[in-house]
């Protein structure tokens, strides 16, 4: 399956990627750094408080002219940014007024003026927005599965940081974060639609600064191979107990095709006995121990990752207990092949969805480049993978040794 994809490099080492989509409306760019909320320790050696990736987000947006989202609108483009464990990417989509779009993304990403007021005024929103998480069952669930899942990893923490930690952020640590990991080597600028490479490379050339330097190294602490703990629980207002299992992944892969091959295993491996259609699943749901929310998925970022299972359920226990017992099971009996074909055509059928949806596609084609793998190695790579590479990642992973259970219980019970 071969993905027309330009590369080039702007100044500085920045990537510079196309798909182009001639005929399509829709023109999307996403300008992402190699840089995550688990970078708390600078290349230099020195520490800086939790959450300030997700703070940068936040008042990059903040330029001389006003916020950028209101200068996207002006223009009748759309704009939004994330922040993650690994990846801070901002984008916009537009039909018209490509160009000016286009340089107002590359300026106001490379070239903050961090005035302090609107440092301050972003850290009033944060602080909004961390108490907000502190009060959100679903995020209370998976921020205590990696409290007792990971030791040391920063993933540990929450992306957004603490009330404490935001409010120790200053401004000279935003611009020391922005100097070493928004250094255009440590950048990738990917477009999609009816554009031209030339277009492109003209706007990066008169934004982007000619720096020395070269890509930042990321520090992280040395992660055991067991879970921390095993079992969290709290009360907060729900109406029916939330559970999450996670199983450590002792041995996860770092970048390019093998962490490719073991996200792909794990999803089959997964998908077999959690999937809509998995005998597991259905007993699971017919004796209303799961709803429709119920969900499986592999996560794997830079030092850790694992394999997550869990939904709303009326009993946590059994619920793990027979979770559990099917695992087992499986391990005694096999998968069958029949079942197998049947997850990878789906795997692939969702992967073709990707090709079409310009956002999903940029942000496929932003995390391969990071992961220094090709767009086109996922459905290689799906096509290739053995019953046997699924079946030795269930028997590696799916260990009731590295499990560990988080649990959100309603108050008053």
């Amino acid at each position: 399956m071969r993905i027309p994809l330009e590369r080039a490099t702007g100044p500085g080492g920045m990537a510079v990627l196309l798909l182009r989509r001639p005929g399509f409306a829709e023109r999307l760019a996403v300008l992402g750094t190699d840089y995550g909320s688990t970078d708390l320790v600078l290349p230099s050696g020195k520490r800086t408080p939790p959450g300030v990736a997700h703070f940068l987000e936040h008042v990059l947006f903040e330029t001389p002219k006003g916020n950028a989202s209101d200068l996207f609108s002006a223009r009748g483009a759309y704009s939004n940014a994330f922040t993650d464990y690994g990846t801070t990417a901002y984008l916009f989509s537009a039909p018209d007024r490509w160009d000016e779009n286009l340089r107002l993304l590359l300026g106001f990403v490379l070239h903050p003026p961090f005035a302090p007021d609107k440092v301050e005024k972003e850290r009033g929103i944060i602080l909004q927005e961390v108490r907000m998480y502190l009060d959100s069952p679903g995020s209370r669930l998976s921020e205590n599965l990696h409290q007792i899942l990971l030791k040391r990893h920063p993933a540990r923490l929450d992306i957004a940081g603490t009330v404490s930690s935001v409010k120790a952020i200053s401004p000279a640590d935003l611009r020391a974060c922005h100097n070493a990991y928004y250094h255009p080597s440590n950048l990738c600028l990917v477009a999609v639609g009816d554009l031209r490479m030339k277009d492109l490379l003209r706007a990066v050339r008169d934004s982007v600064p000619t720096r020395r330097g070269s890509r930042p190294r990321h520090v992280l602490p040395s992660e055991p191979l067991r879970p921390a703990g095993r079992r969290i629980s709290r009360r907060m207002e729900v109406s029916q107990p939330q559970f999450l299992m996670g199983f450590k992944d002792p041995a996860p892969a770092a970048s390019g095709l093998p962490l490719l091959e073991r996200r792909i295993a794990a999803g089959l491996c997964l998908a077999l006995l959690f999937d809509r259609s998995a005998d597991l699943h259905q007993e699971l749901y017919e004796s209303g121990l799961i709803d429709e929310e119920f969900a499986a998925g592999y996560l794997a970022e830079r030092g850790f990752a694992y394999a997550a299972v869990g939904g709303q359920t009326r009993d946590p226990q059994k619920l793990e207990a027979r979770i559990l017992e099917g695992i087992a099971q499986a391990r005694r009996q096999g998968f069958r092949r029949e079942d197998l074909e049947r997850a990878r055509r789906k795997a692939l059928g969702s992967w073709i969805r990707v090709l079409d949806a310009p956002q999903a596609l940029a942000s496929a084609a932003l995390a391969a480049h990071f992961q220094q793998v090709a767009l086109e190695d996922y459905a290689e790579r799906l096509r290739a993978c053995s019953m046997a590479e699924v079946e030795a990642l269930r028997d590696r992973i799916l260990d009731p040794g590295q499990l560990a259970v988080s649990v959100i219980l309603p108050k008053g019970r």
